[in-house]
């Protein structure tokens, strides 16, 4: 392998990890919350949305290495990667500012 080639792999496999979380791909992925977290109108709970997007994520990772025990939430949290996570607290934290 080339030197030139180490840094490539390297930068290839950081690449995703370094990535901003994105709001408008959280929004999505939010469609399969609103059949629990959502009100009357359709909008999130309250609670829900006032989460701040480090105790959401940490919820989300407790849920998926099973530190916390609600069975549907396990399953979610355990179909998501932890960048989507991220994309969740990020349109979360985007609509508790509108």
């Amino acid at each position: 392998m080339q030197p030139g080639s180490l840094v490539i792999v390297a930068a290839l496999l950081a690449g995703p990890a370094l990535a901003e979380p994105d709001p408008e791909r959280g929004a999505s992925l939010a469609t399969q919350c609103a059949g629990c977290h959502a009100d009357a109108a359709g909008e999130a709970i309250h609670a829900f949305r006032d989460m701040d997007p480090e105790s959401f994520t940490a919820a989300m990772q407790a849920y998926r290495n099973g530190e916390r025990t609600h069975i549907a939430m396990r399953m979610f949290a355990g179909a998501l990667e932890p960048s989507e996570f991220d994309d969740l607290a990020a349109w979360l934290a985007e609509e508790d500012t509108q």
